[in-house]
């Protein structure tokens, strides 16, 4: 039964993130950040040397590798690609609590855990859809543009930037529970998400939160990983997921 419940809200969930447009928006976004990314970093430093020609300065760049576009894709991606995930799945529980489907479903009767778990799934596959336009149109960009990207370690990469997408969703998913309504599940969503970021920034305690692993992907595609922020990620999904079924237990429609 279960089971079952789960197939068919897990496919209304994805039906309905194609039909409002945020699938297809989160693919093409992304994209455009994996495409950029390598275009970025092969010509913009050409680009400011003429500048710098043009008001009499003296700028001279080092030359562009695969790896100034590895640092590009991975900044972008954690920046601006988890900016726009975030946007599009801020109103993801709170939405439908105020529009009363919510209550709807869980008086049919749903299990409130599977709700969330089905909701948690569905913005987690919306980032991994996204992620494999985005990751393909980077290498064949940065394959065209420079020489010797690791493949194996670009694959590395990319899977840190998931985890990371994926943790900073769960907390997402937490704030869109126990906000109100849409305004202010996104208040607290990007509240939160800038506090991450803030925390991360602490020396000894900051390693071991999500947003540091952007720099353990990168670092991977030298080969070397530290295990730190993988172990922040699980923590951060887990707490946020029990902090959002217990909010929603006490959620009375």
């Amino acid at each position: 039964m279960n089971l079952r419940a789960a197939a068919a809200l897990f496919g209304k969930e994805m039906l309905s993130q194609a039909r409002s447009r945020r699938l297809p928006a989160a693919l093409l976004a992304l994209l455009s950040i994996g495409v950029a990314s390598p275009l970025m970093a092969r010509f913009a430093p050409g680009l400011l040397e003429r500048m710098a020609a043009g008001v009499g300065v003296g700028f001279q760049p080092p030359q562009p590798t695969w790896r100034d576009a590895m640092g590009h894709y991975a900044k972008y991606i954690s920046q601006a690609g988890l900016f726009l995930l975030v946007l599009l799945s801020m109103g993801s529980v709170a939405a439908e609590k105020q529009r009363g489907t919510a209550a709807f479903l869980l008086s049919k009767p749903v299990p409130r855990s599977l709700f969330l778990a089905v909701k948690l799934a569905s913005s987690w596959a919306v980032a991994a859809l996204a992620m494999v336009p985005s990751a393909l149109g980077c290498a064949a960009c940065t394959l065209l543009l420079f020489s010797g990207l690791p493949l194996p370690h670009f694959l590395s990469l990319n899977l840190c930037l998931l985890l990371y997408l994926c943790s900073v969703l769960s907390l997402t998913l937490c704030c869109s529970t126990i906000g109100g309504n849409r305004a202010a599940a996104g208040a607290l969503s990007f509240l939160a998400w800038f506090l991450l970021a803030g925390l991360a920034a602490i020396p000894g305690f900051g390693e071991f939160l999500p947003p540091r692993l952007a720099e353990a992907g990168l670092a991977s595609v030298s080969g070397a990983v530290s295990w730190k922020p993988f172990v922040g990620a699980g923590l951060l999904i887990a707490s946020s997921l029990a902090a959002a079924a217990a909010s929603l237990r006490r959620w009375e429609p």
